[in-house]
């Protein structure tokens, strides 16, 4: 029975390590991302897109609420192929960024972008919001730009990425659920915890979504209904709450309405993170 008690005050001692973010100032990461998606609207409206980013952020200080920390992306690499047209990214060839694509990942390439971490979500936000890029790409003739979004979004999201904290009070075998809502789209994320072992969580996440997501291109206004399905494992050290590893799948179905006409689409996600 004793030695019972004392395994679980030891586990529980790993687990409780998860309360907040712990880091220290200088503290580097590199993030590496990649994204394929697959994308159907219809009538010979297919999209493929692979892209690879990597990222680079520092912690460059803290208070009692929160960290500071800089994200700056490193290098950008895309591939896709859209109605028989295929288009390929390299950010380290001057060719590449001198052309059509480089015009739009410039926006993100090199930047660097202040933010906060708060200590005891994990959440990431902007210290300052530069810019006006949307609406400058959109008066440049862009049609996608209200739809991509910025550079300092990206670098928010990807820092966003970096951590999660474990909830306290979980063990092996726990699930739990967080709501969560985006520009209109309401989803619920089902958590549970796979395994613990030195500090390590294993985390299967399956997430379903609902919601409808307007947006304004060129004078026009687009608007997508759609329902996303998602599964994903994530690797945490609850010491810190960085986040290892993020690797998941997400499937989206429903339909865009573009000038009172309206399409099926259909888009496959898959998403692979690693953070050291």
């Amino acid at each position: 029975m004793k030695k019972i008690l004392v395994l679980s005050i030891s586990f529980a001692s790993l687990i409780a390590q998860a309360q907040n973010v712990k880091l220290e100032k200088g503290k580097k990461i590199t993030s590496k991302s990649i994204m394929s998606m697959d994308m159907d609207m219809g009538m010979g409206g297919q999209m493929k897109m692979k892209t690879n980013t990597n990222s680079f952020i520092e912690i460059t200080g803290a208070d009692n609420k929160n960290y500071t920390a800089t994200n700056t992306v490193t290098k950008i690499t895309s591939n896709s192929e859209m109605m028989g047209k295929k288009m390929d990214y390299d950010s380290d060839k001057k060719e590449d960024r001198d052309g059509e694509m480089g015009k739009q990942f410039s926006k993100m390439l090199g930047k660097t972008v202040q933010l906060n971490i708060d200590k005891t979500t994990g959440r990431a936000k902007e210290i300052e919001l530069v810019t006006k890029i949307a609406s400058e790409d959109e008066d440049n003739g862009n049609p996608f730009a209200g739809l991509m979004g910025s550079g300092e979004k990206v670098a928010e999201g990807s820092t966003d990425a970096a951590f999660y904290i474990v909830p306290i009070d979980k063990k092996v075998g726990d699930k739990w659920s967080e709501n969560t809502e985006i520009q209109g789209l309401k989803a619920v994320k089902n958590y549970e915890l796979k395994n613990l072992e030195n500090g390590i969580a294993t985390l299967l996440i399956k997430s379903t979504g609902k919601g409808t997501i307007s947006k304004e291109v060129k004078g026009m206004t687009i608007e997508l209904d759609m329902e996303t399905v998602g599964e994903n494992t994530m690797i945490v050290d609850t010491k810190t709450s960085l986040v290892k590893k993020n690797n998941g799948t997400t499937d989206v179905s429903g339909t865009m309405g573009v000038m009172g006409q309206t399409m099926p689409i259909t888009i496959k996600t898959i998403a692979n993170s690693e953070f050291e």
